[in-house]
C-alpha cells in the first residue's frame, strides 16, 4: 500500500539527516502517490454490472422493469482517446519538430485536469484518535511488508532521470495552477462580499437574516446575469440562490424552472415555493398545477421533453435552477441532466445546486464550455448544524464521530465488545435475535428527547416491517395533536372516492399517522407520502421510517437521524454507501436555530457492525466525484433526428463523457499543424534511403506480431523467468541482447503504462557493447570506447557497456533456450550497486552471445512453453522468419544504415501518430458511435425511420414515450395488443412497462385475454433482442 511506501522512505537514514535528500524524497513520492480516484472507485465499482451494458427494456428510469423476459446484449462503446498515449512532452517533442518555445505555448492551452480547488468536506479526517490509518486499516505497529521490495521501488523511482521529470512536473503544475483562477469557462468564486450592502442597494427580495457569504456572492452573480455552481452541505440555504432567481425573473417579467430529480422534492418546493411568490406552477407524472405561472416547478424528465418539442414557454426562460446536480452521477437517470444542458438555448442562464463534491470546477468547466460562457463556482464547508455520529447498541450510544470530524477508534472498539457480549446474551437467551428492536430504538429517542427522527431503512419492506412492530406504541404527545393529525388527514382524502378512501393503505397509514409515527417510500400513493411529508414538517410526525428517496434534498430537518444499515441493495447487488450518499442522508440531523447539533445514530441488528475501515470509507471518506452517465438511447436519437440543426453526432461531441477529449482538441490541432510542417521537411531526405526501406518495414511488422504473442506467453510459467536470454528492441535503431533478472510485475493501476495497456515491466540486464568492439553494423548495437553521445543511463564496468532498467514486454523480441546462471538480488539489490563480480561474469556471458554469427535458438511456444495456440505458433514462426532476414539483411553492412533506420523510423512513427490525431478530432473517436451506428440499424430495421434518417410514424409514436421502454411499447400499440383489452386489463399490462422492484413470484393472471397480451409482449421482447443482436 501506499503507507507502506511511505513509511519505508522514512526509515532510510537520508530521510533523517540529509535535509534536501529528505525533501526531494517527499516530493517524489507525493507525485507518485495515487489519487483517491485510483485507489477507490475502481474496486467499488468491480463487483457491479458492466457499464457498457444494454437491455431490450432499457430506454426510461426503469432500465430493469418490465416483464419476464429480457434480452441482455452488449453494446458497443470504444476506450476514449488519451492524448498522452499519442504525445508525451520528454518523448515526442522533437519528434513533432517542436522547439522549447513552441512547446510552452503548446502547454498554455492546456486544460487543467485534476486542479479543482473546491473545498470538499470528506477527504479525510482531520485528525484520526488512534494509529489506525484510513484507507488501509493497518496499525502503526503492524509490519511493513517486503521491506526490501519498497526499497527496491524506491530507489526504481528516485533516479536521476525521475528527478529531472518531477521538476519539469511541478513546474508544469504550477503553471497549471495559475491559470485555474483564469480558465476560459469556470472559475472558482472567492470575491470579497464586505460591501454588500452598497454592491446591491436594492436587491429583488429582502430577508429577514443575514445572508451567508456563499449566498451573497451566488446573488451577486445572478444580478450581472452570470452562471453559478453551487456547492454546499444540506440544509445550509442553496434554496436561497434559487428563490433570488425566480425573484430576478419576476421583477423582470420573465420565467424560471425549477427542475428537480424525485416528484418528492418537487412537491415540497412547490408548497415552499407558494409561499413566497404569487405566480408558482408544477407539472410532474403525477400531477399539473398552473403551467403557464412565472415559476415552473418539474422533474428534469418534464424539461427535457418541453425542449424536445420546442414548448413555447422555452423562449420565456431566464433561468433554469438545477436542483441536486449530483444526480447527474445516478447511472440510469443521470443522463438527463447532460441532455437538458446540452439541449438549453444559449439565452438561458443556468443556476446549479449541489453537494460538495471533488470536481465542481470541472463540471462547471465542461457546463461553460457548452454553453459558450463563464461558470463560478461558489463554495463552502459551513454546516449550519454541526453533526456528531454515534453508534447504538443496546441503550448505549458510543461517539464515532465528533463534530470535527474526527474517528474516535477506541469507542469502535467498545461498542463492538458491546455488540459481542449483546450477542452472548441473545444465543443463551432463546438463540437466533440479529433483527433489529424497534421498540427499544423508539423508547430510547423518545426518553433521550431525540425526535422528530428519521430511521433511513433501504428498502419497503423493512420500512412496513418496522412500522408494524410498533403497533403498540403511541408517541402522539396528546389528544389535540391526534385531532389534528385526524381532521388534516380527513381533510387531504375528502375528494376520494368513497371506495379509494376504503383502500388497506389510506387505513394503514392514517392509523399509525395518529399514534406520530409515519412512513415514507416509493411504494405509497402520492397523495399519502405528501400528507406524511406535511404533518412531519408540523412536528405531528414524531418517528418516521422512509427510504433514501425522502433525503433526496427535502427541506424537512429532523432533531435526529438513524441509520439501520450501511448498506444497500442498488439494483445489482449489495454495497456500502458512497460517502456522498451517508452524508446527504446524515444531513438531515439537526434543525437550525433549534438544535446546537445533529444527531447522527447508527442502529445495526446484533452481529451486524461493519469492519473499522469500512466504516470509515462511508463515514468520513472523499465523495464521489462527478461522472457522465451519457448513454444513448432510441427515445433520445428519435428525438434529435427530428431537430434538423441538431446532430446526435454533436450531441455526442458535447456530452461531459467526452469533456476530457475536447479539452484536448485545440491542443491536437497545433500538433497536427506542427507534424504536418516536420513530415514535409523528412519528405526529401526520404529519397535518398529508399533502400532501406524494406528493412524498416520488416522491423515494423516484427515488432507487431512481438505484441500479440507476448500477450500469450506472460501466461505461461516458462516464459519470463530469471536468467532467460532476451532479443530486445531499442529505442534508437536495430536489435539488442539482456538477460532477464527478476519476474514480470503489473504496471500501477492508474499510470500511463497501465492505462495503453502495456500491463507488465520485466527487469532486465541489457549489454549495450565493449570497448574492444567498433562500428555499428552488427546486428546488436556496439558503442565505441570513446563516445560522448553516450546515454546518461548506460553503464561502464571492464570494458562492457550495459544498462539494468525495467522494460515493458513491447520491448521484447524474442525469448532464448539459453538461460544464464545468475542471481538477480546481486545484480538488482535492494539497495547500492550490483555485484561487481557477478555483473562481469554475466556480462562477459551475453558478450559472447552477441558476437556469434547466429541468433540464440528461441523458445518454440507450443514444444517449449506448452502453449497450444495454431495462431500464434504461425505468428512466431513468421517472426522468427522475419528475425533471421534482419540479421542477413545487407543493409546492416551498409555505413548509412544508422541513419536512415532512424529517419525512416522517425517519418514512419510520425505518421502513425499524426493518423491517430486526425481520428482524435473526428467523428470516429467519439466513445459511442459504434452503440449509435448500431442503434440507427435496428431503428431502420422496424422501420422507425427510413434510409435516409428521417423519422416515420412508429419513430414518431416513440418520441411520445418517456416512460418506459419506447420501442416495447410503440410495438404493442402498433400490434393493437391493448385494442380486446377491458381498461383494467389495459392498466394491469401497463403497469408490467413501469413495474421498478424484483420479483421471482409467479403471479395468476386472472383473465384469458391478458394472459394472450403477456404472451404477445414475450414475443415482442424476444423479436427486439433478435433484431438488436443482429445489429451487433
Amino acid at each position: 500500500t501506499w503507507d507502506d511506501v511511505w513509511a519505508a522512505m522514512k526509515s532510510d537514514e537520508a530521510f533523517k539527516t540529509d535535509e534536501d535528500r529528505r525533501k526531494e524524497m517527499e516530493d517524489m513520492l507525493r507525485q507518485y502517490q495515487p489519487s483517491e480516484e485510483q485507489l477507490g472507485y475502481y474496486e467499488r465499482r468491480r463487483a457491479t454490472l458492466d457499464e457498457n451494458s444494454t437491455y431490450v427494456l432499457g430506454e426510461g428510469k426503469n432500465e430493469s422493469a418490465g416483464a419476464a423476459r429480457t434480452v441482455n446484449l452488449a453494446s458497443s462503446k470504444q476506450s476514449a482517446f488519451r492524448l498522452d498515449h499519442v504525445f508525451n512532452q520528454a518523448l515526442e517533442s522533437e519528434l513533432f519538430g517542436l522547439s522549447a518555445d513552441e512547446l510552452a505555448r503548446l502547454d498554455e492551452d492546456d486544460d487543467y485536469e485534476d486542479n479543482d480547488k473546491t473545498k470538499v468536506d470528506g477527504s479525510a479526517p482531520q485528525n484520526d484518535t488512534s494509529g489506525v490509518r484510513t484507507g488501509s486499516g493497518k496499525e502503526e505497529n503492524e509490519e511493513d511488508g517486503d521491506i526490501a521490495q519498497l526499497n527496491d521501488e524506491l530507489d526504481r523511482m528516485l533516479t536521476p532521470e525521475s528527478i529531472a521529470k518531477l521538476k519539469e512536473r511541478k513546474a508544469k503544475e504550477q503553471r497549471r495552477q495559475a491559470r485555474v483562477e483564469q480558465d476560459k469557462y469556470a472559475m472558482l468564486d472567492e470575491s470579497s462580499v464586505d460591501e454588500f450592502s452598497e454592491m446591491l442597494p436594492n436587491p429583488v427580495i429582502e430577508y429577514p437574516f443575514d445572508l451567508d457569504v456563499f449566498q451573497k456572492r451566488a446573488v451577486l452573480r445572478l444580478e450581472r446575469g452570470e452562471t453559478v455552481f453551487v456547492a454546499a452541505h444540506t440544509s445550509a440555504g442553496k434554496t436561497v440562490v434559487a428563490e433570488y432567481a425566480i425573484a430576478l425573473c419576476q421583477s423582470h417579467g420573465t420565467k424560471a424552472i425549477y427542475t428537480s430529480p424525485i416528484k418528492t422534492l418537487s412537491n415540497q418546493k412547490y408548497r415552499d415555493f407558494s409561499k413566497t411568490f404569487s405566480s408558482v406552477g408544477i407539472v410532474t407524472g403525477d400531477v399539473s398545477i398552473n403551467p403557464e405561472a412565472n415559476c415552473l416547478i418539474m422533474t428534469t424528465e418534464i424539461l427535457r421533453s418541453m425542449l424536445y418539442k420546442g414548448a413555447d414557454v422555452i423562449r420565456d426562460i431566464e433561468w433554469v435552477i438545477f436542483d441536486e446536480v449530483h444526480y447527474v452521477n445516478d447511472e440510469e437517470r443521470g443522463v438527463v441532466w447532460e441532455e437538458v444542458i446540452i439541449m438549453l438555448p444559449e439565452h438561458v442562464g443556468i443556476i446549479m445546486l449541489s453537494a460538495t463534491v471533488p470536481n465542481a470546477l470541472e463540471f462547471a468547466s465542461w457546463v461553460g464550455k457548452t454553453k459558450r460562457r463563464k461558470v463560478y463556482v461558489i463554495s463552502t464547508l459551513k454546516r449550519p448544524v454541526p453533526l456528531e455520529h454515534h453508534i447504538l447498541v443496546r441503550k448505549e450510544m458510543f461517539t464515532l464521530v465528533d463534530t470535527k470530524r474526527n474517528f474516535m477508534n477506541l469507542n469502535y472498539k467498545t461498542a463492538t465488545d458491546a455488540d459481542a457480549e449483546l450477542q452472548k446474551k441473545i444465543r443463551q437467551a432463546a438463540g437466533g435475535g440479529r433483527a433489529h428492536a424497534w421498540p427499544t430504538l423508539v423508547n430510547f429517542l423518545e426518553k433521550n428527547s431525540l425526535t422528530p427522527c428519521v430511521v433511513f431503512c433501504f428498502s419497503k419492506r423493512m420500512c412496513e416491517e418496522a412500522v408494524e412492530s410498533l403497533k403498540s406504541l403511541d408517541l402522539s404527545q396528546s389528544g389535540a395533536e391526534k385531532a389534528q393529525i385526524h381532521l388534516f388527514f380527513e381533510n387531504s382524502i375528502k375528494r376520494l372516492s368513497n371506495d379509494d378512501r376504503a383502500l388497506p393503505q389510506i387505513l394503514r397509514v392514517r392509523e399509525t399517522l395518529k399514534r406520530g409515527i409515519g412512513v415514507h417510500h416509493a411504494g405509497l400513493l402520492p397523495l399519502v407520502k405528501e400528507i406524511t411529508e406535511i404533518l412531519f414538517s408540523r412536528g405531528l410526525v414524531r418517528v418516521l421510517y422512509a427510504t433514501e428517496t425522502f433525503a433526496m434534498g427535502v427541506n424537512m430537518p429532523a432533531r435526529s437521524v438513524v441509520f439501520s444499515s450501511v448498506r444497500k441493495n442498488d439494483g445489482r447487488g449489495f454495497r456500502f454507501l458512497e460517502p456522498g450518499e451517508y452524508t446527504q442522508m446524515a444531513g438531515r440531523a439537526g434543525r437550525r436555530g433549534l438544535d446546537s447539533v445533529g444527531t447522527v445514530i447508527l442502529y445495526f441488528a446484533p452481529g451486524n457492525i461493519p469492519s473499522l475501515t469500512e466504516l470509515k470509507s462511508v463515514m468520513v471518506g472523499t465523495p464521489l466525484r462527478l461522472r457522465s452517465q451519457f448513454r444513448l438511447t432510441y427515445n433520445m436519437i428519435l428525438n434529435l433526428l427530428r431537430v434538423e440543426d441538431v446532430r446526435v453526432e454533436d450531441v455526442i461531441r458535447r456530452s461531459f463523457c467526452e469533456a476530457p477529449a475536447e479539452r484536448d482538441g485545440e491542443k491536437i490541432r497545433k500538433l497536427l499543424v506542427a507534424g504536418r510542417k516536420k513530415l514535409r521537411s523528412l519528405e526529401p531526405k526520404l529519397q535518398e534511403f529508399q533502400q532501406f526501406l524494406g528493412y524498416q518495414k520488416l522491423s515494423e511488422k516484427v515488432d507487431r506480431l512481438t505484441q500479440r504473442i507476448n500477450e500469450s506467453i506472460l501466461a505461461s510459467s516458462q516464459g519470463f523467468i530469471p536468467g532467460r536470454v532476451v532479443l530486445l528492441t531499442r529505442r534508437d535503431r536495430g536489435l539488442g541482447m539482456g538477460v532477464i533478472l527478476k519476474p514480470p510485475r503489473k504496471a500501477p493501476i492508474g499510470s500511463r503504462a497501465a492505462s495503453a495497456q502495456l500491463e507488465f515491466f520485466i527487469a532486465v540486464l541489457h549489454l549495450r557493447g565493449s570497448v574492444v568492439s567498433t562500428g555499428s553494423t552488427a546486428l546488436f548495437d556496439v558503442l565505441p570506447s570513446i563516445d560522448p553521445s553516450i546515454p546518461q543511463e548506460v553503464q561502464q564496468e571492464m570494458g562492457f557497456f550495459f544498462e539494468i532498467k525495467e522494460l515493458s514486454q513491447r520491448n521484447i523480441l524474442s525469448l532464448a533456450k539459453k538461460k544464464l546462471k545468475l542471481d538477480g538480488t546481486r545484480l538488482m539489490p535492494a539497495r547500492g550497486l550490483p555485484d561487481r563480480e557477478e555483473l562481469v561474469r554475466v556480462l562477459s556471458e551475453l558478450h559472447g552471445l552477441a558476437t556469434t554469427e547466429t541468433l540464440p535458438e528461441a523458445m518454440h511456444p507450443r514444444k517449449d512453453l506448452g502453449l497450444n495456440d495454431i495462431e500464434m505458433e504461425e505468428m512466431w514462426k513468421a517472426r522468427e522468419n522475419d528475425l533471421c532476414a534482419m540479421r542477413n539483411s545487407e543493409c546492416l553492412s551498409n555505413p548509412r544504415f544508422g541513419i536512415a533506420f532512424d529517419l525512416l523510423s522517425q517519418h514512419s512513427l510520425l505518421k502513425h501518430k499524426m493518423e491517430q490525431l486526425e481520428w482524435a478530432i473526428s467523428d470516429s473517436s467519439l466513445q459511442l458511435l459504434p452503440d449509435f451506428s448500431q442503434r440507427m440499424e435496428v431503428l431502420k430495421s422496424l422501420r422507425y425511420i427510413n434510409d435516409e434518417g428521417s423519422v416515420q410514424l412508429k419513430g414518431r409514436a416513440a418520441c411520445e414515450v418517456n416512460s418506459c421502454d419506447s420501442l416495447v411499447l410503440t410495438e404493442v400499440v402498433f400490434e393493437n395488443i391493448i385494442m380486446e383489452l377491458q381498461p383494467c386489463e389495459c392498466a394491469a399490462l401497463m403497469s408490467a412497462f413501469v413495474f421498478q422492484e424484483k420479483t421471482d413470484a409467479e403471479i395468476e393472471i386472472p383473465t384469458e385475454s391478458l394472459q394472450v397480451a403477456k404472451a404477445e409482449v414475450s414475443r415482442i421482447l424476444l423479436a427486439l433482442g433478435t433484431v438488436q443482436a443482429d445489429a451487433g
